[in-house]
């Protein structure tokens, strides 16, 4: 064999190396990142990647036979087979480049370098390759082990974040208003937001920015001047996480927007749920107010310890903002709006029941804060959907229902009923609830038959949760039925009529 294409296999093989320590790093951080950079979760991703990508521990017995030019050439052989196998077929997000991600890809490189040397001095690798051979098996592994490395440096960062934060709220003391729930948050709080900013000074938390670190970033890059309004989205995926966000900034007005069954896999309850959400509302002063939903009956049924005011929305006369002669259709939703013995007609762009209950929040806290009924009827009428959710787009052959964003039980019944008003093939595209935890079989094969109800086609996400409503479909003798392995692949098989994306399936699903 020539030397120089020996040089060419060893170059290769070393290339393809790094090329692929990069990819395993990168997929390594992108769960890390979607999972709030939670250490623990490590040990599912671990256990998920050398489950499912058994075949990267076969690397092992190559250490010790790179230094022969046709084991460098099967190796090479190997790695690009690897990258195929491993390469995620679908992808909704991508790794997010923020400062904590630089600061922690910097720390890997120093790390790996100063790990490789006493590794090199210590052991008698025949070739670098043995190193980087080692590395590729086990990178998932170290990746984790360099972040828990950096963990205490992380948290004193935060940890300033927050104090500098907490001095912007005692030298600016805004008015705060938070608002939680299962679904909803985002949309309340950016339609508060409408009918506020006109009137007065008004911030409110980007995105989906509802914890501590998001509602700290909001506070240190917005909240600017004294006796501002400061819109706050407040999330809970566990116990604790509320009580946690009102020590940090109390509220003054808090909005629950609906409470449903959603991550269970931490809260194990719905019980749980309904008691950390409503920790809101038990926070609030004397001068404090609440807006409870009570459509939801989880909400109606909590007995409320609360020195604050409460006031209530929903669709029936006991409440004290209430909906009636409610019209919907897929280009909009009308309804009259009822306080006080007054009526205000409401005309808004958004589509489906849900949205009711949220266009009342928004009215019940801008009548709160003396916004005159023309500026609110007049705000409601430009509102937009939250990209995402419920998200109506129409062209000449199809229209899309984009409810990708998350899903619950309720949720996904109500945007069921908003397909349901279209007058031609109605097809979901879905993979389920996949957050239910030990109710997923129960949740999912109930929903399978309000699908059957209203759906012409059903192409499902091939994953566990989809499997259960797969499975009550039959057993609906439902047989229009695709199983597909992505969302491109469910799109192309949709050629006319009104579409409903219920759900995404989060790219940990992908490992």
């Amino acid at each position: 064999m020539p030397e120089f294409i020996l040089f060419i296999i060893e170059d290769l093989a070393i290339v393809l190396s790094v090329l692929m320590m990069i990819f395993l790093v990168n997929q390594t951080l992108k769960y890390h990142q979607g999972s709030s950079y939670r250490l623990k979760d490590g040990l599912r991703y671990f256990k998920s990647f050398y489950t499912k990508h058994y075949y990267y521990l076969l690397l092992i017995p190559f250490i010790f036979i790179l230094d022969k030019w046709y084991m460098q050439l099967i190796y090479l052989i190997y790695l690009i087979t690897l990258y195929l196998f491993t390469r995620p077929k679908a992808q909704i997000s991508k790794l997010v480049y923020t400062s904590r991600i630089w600061r922690l890809c910097g720390f890997i490189i120093i790390f790996y370098t100063a790990l490789g040397t006493i590794l090199m001095m210590n052991i008698a690798f025949k070739q670098l390759l043995s190193l980087m051979a080692l590395y590729i098996s086990i990178m998932p592994i170290l990746t984790y082990f360099a972040s828990l490395l950096t963990y205490p440096i992380e948290k004193l960062i935060n940890k300033f974040y927050h104090i500098a934060a907490r001095r912007k709220l005692k030298k600016f003391q805004p008015l705060v208003i938070g608002i939680t729930g299962s679904s909803g948050k985002t949309s309340v709080k950016n339609y508060i937001y409408e009918l506020l900013r006109n009137s007065m000074i008004t911030y409110m938390s980007p995105k989906s920015y509802n914890t501590l670190n998001g509602l700290s970033m909001t506070i240190n890059e917005y909240l600017g001047v004294k006796d501002a309004v400061l819109v706050l989205e407040m999330g809970a995926t566990k116990l604790g996480d509320i009580e946690e966000l009102v020590n940090f900034v109390p509220v003054d007005i808090a909005v629950i927007t609906q409470i449903t069954s959603q991550h269970l896999q931490t809260f194990i309850s719905i019980e749980n749920i309904i008691n950390e959400k409503m920790k809101l509302v038990k926070s609030l002063n004397d001068k404090g107010i609440a807006i409870l939903n009570y459509d939801c009956k989880e909400i109606r049924n909590y007995q409320v310890k609360s020195k604050g005011k409460i006031i209530t929305i929903g669709t029936t006369a006991d409440c004290d903002y209430y909906a009636k002669d409610i019209e919907m259709d897929l280009d909009g939703i009308r309804f009259i709006c009822v306080y006080d013995n007054k009526e205000m007609v409401i005309k808004s762009k958004l589509v489906g029941r849900y949205n009711v209950n949220n266009i009342l929040a928004a009215i019940a806290v801008a009548r709160v804060l003396h916004v005159h009924d023309k500026v609110i009827e007049d705000g409601v009428s430009l509102f937009s959907s939250v990209p995402h959710r419920l998200e109506v787009k129409k062209d000449n052959v199809i229209t899309v229902i984009d409810d990708s964003y998350n899903s619950n039980p309720l949720g996904f019944k109500m945007a069921l009923e908003v397909l349901n008003l279209a007058q031609n093939k109605k097809t979901i595209i879905t993979p389920g609830i996949v957050e239910a935890g030990q109710a997923s079989e129960a949740i999912n094969y109930d929903l399978a038959i309000d699908i059957a109800k209203v759906c012409d086609e059903v192409i499902l996400i091939d994953n566990q949760a989809s499997k259960y409503i797969h499975q009550g479909l039959i057993n609906n003798n439902f047989e229009n039925i695709h199983v597909v392995n992505s969302f491109k692949s469910a799109y192309a098989l949709v050629s006319e009529g009104t579409v409903l994306i219920e759900n995404d399936l989060p790219d940990n699903y992908f490992i």
